[in-house]
């Protein structure tokens, strides 16, 4: 039986990579309302995680500096 999906657990490293390059579009969602922040992130590690991974990714727009 093939798996869909992937649930049940967390994936890291390596294996974190395969799954970005399995999926046909990645969300790189970014936190509005960060702990101790007046304005939330901008960025998180799949921001370069998965373009590294050679993944194609849909970021929100976030101001640039």
């Amino acid at each position: 039986m093939v798996q869909e999906r992937w649930q049940g657990r967390g994936a890291y490293g390596d294996e974190l990579a395969i799954v970005y390059c399995c999926s046909r579009i990645n969300l790189g969602l970014v936190s509005e309302s960060g702990g101790g922040t007046s304005q939330g992130d901008e960025t998180t590690a799949r921001t370069w995680q998965i373009p590294a991974a050679g993944a194609f990714m849909i970021h929100e727009r976030t101001p640039s500096f």
